[in-house]
């Protein structure tokens, strides 16, 4: 079919066009509908997809919106390939019951073969979802408003009913997950500024969106996202160990040293998990290797040595533990784990003694001279769980 045929017919008969052919899918199957779609349309499959939003479009929707609204949300996520979209998400999203979006909005697409009628929300062909978005992106909508109401709806969801709680992972970790690797960091950004906005007190998704920041150079946008949450999660250990992370980058060295210690320290009272220990380990070898640089003050070499020869016990393939060994190869290993945690309490305790940490952080985790690391030296003394763990 060829652009001037499809000019000459009406929206309505393009629409007509596009439901009939969708229709052919239950039949010939998804991989033989796509290719029926383009051998059909061709470059005019926009046009006949346009026609079936204007239909969509017009049917108003008694709490507000149109169905042409539901339709851009299913397939923004259709076309990315997130198959997890719920009626119970879009029924949030759109502002109304769910015995009420069934009968205007779901009826009504089904109706005209537009979506799909399994558990999760789908339209009729992953194509026909990919030619929305562009459609969205030829009237400058930005794709923001199309997953970030989505975002909102299905965190509320989780706060008012425990049992969605297993269901929204997906909403929590894949999006994010997809977008970044798909090197849209911004969407991602946005994505999880809007988890923290609808759950501020959420840890979980202050830790998450401070590192998206950190990975993406805005060191202050990380600092705020932390500095937000009040008071700050004493327990969270992924908290203080991501504050150490964003230290490090401001150059604090002590604040990363510090605060990476507190992370493994036995203040917080939540497991040490092994993959924690890990990283906590590399960030202080760094900590102390700049501390030396600055001082050499043997304390802090010593300190650099056992952090990095704990964090191998943990994780022997880590590569920046591994060249932290490398770098201190002439310097002695510690004879055991009590004497690498001496080693590491003393490069602390040289840094307090120099009054180098600044009040601010003193104020939220305690001198760091007192910590104590009994559940870190049990965890050392049996480092049997995976690196992930």
């Amino acid at each position: 079919m060829n652009s001037t045929a499809s000019e000459c017919k009406t929206p309505e008969a393009l629409a007509q066009e596009m439901l009939v052919a969708a229709k052919e899918e239950s039949v010939k199957g998804s991989a033989f509908f796509g290719a029926l779609l383009t051998l059909r349309y061709g470059r005019d499959l926009k046009a006949h997809v346009h026609a079936l939003m204007q239909k969509f479009d017009a049917m108003q929707l008694q709490g507000g919106g149109t169905a042409g609204q539901a339709f851009r949300y299913i397939a923004a996520m259709h076309a990315e390939g997130f198959e997890f979209l719920s009626a119970k998400v879009l029924a949030k999203t759109m502002g109304c019951d769910e015995a009420v979006f069934k009968r205007e909005v779901l009826k009504p697409l089904s109706d005209e073969a537009a979506t799909g009628t399994g558990q999760f929300l789908r339209i009729r062909h992953k194509k026909i979802a990919a030619t929305v978005l562009q459609l969205c992106e030829d009237d400058d909508i930005d794709l923001q408003d199309l997953y970030l109401p989505l975002v909102e709806a299905a965190i509320h969801l989780r706060q008012l009913d425990s049992e969605w709680r297993n269901e929204v992972k997906k909403w929590e970790y894949d999006l994010i997950k997809h977008f970044i690797k798909t090197d849209r960091k911004e969407l991602a950004i946005a994505i999880a500024e809007k988890m923290h906005d609808t759950v501020p007190d959420n840890s979980y998704y202050v830790v998450n969106l401070a590192r998206l920041r950190r990975e993406n150079n805005d060191v202050p946008g990380a600092i705020n996202a932390l500095k937000d949450i009040t008071p700050p999660p004493q327990n969270d250990r992924a908290y203080w160990l991501e504050w150490g992370m964003v230290s490090g980058m401001q150059e604090k060295w002590f604040a990363n040293a510090a605060l990476h210690a507190y992370s493994i320290s036995d203040n917080p009272q939540s497991q040490i998990k092994h993959r924690h220990a890990v990283l906590a380990f590399s960030g202080l070898a760094k900590a102390f290797a700049e501390l030396y640089e600055e001082s050499s003050q043997t304390d802090f070499f010593k300190a650099r040595v056992a952090c990095a020869w704990l964090g191998l016990k943990l994780e022997s393939t880590n590569s920046r533990l591994n060249d932290h060994s490398k770098a201190v190869a002439a310097q002695a290993k510690p004879k055991d784990v009590n004497e690498g945690l001496a080693w590491f309490q003393s490069g602390l305790n040289a840094a307090c003694a120099n009054k180098i940490l600044e009040r601010e952080y003193i104020d939220l985790i305690g001198e760091p001279h007192q910590f104590q690391f009994k559940a870190l030296k049990s965890l050392l003394a049996n480092p049997r769980k995976g690196p992930n763990e």
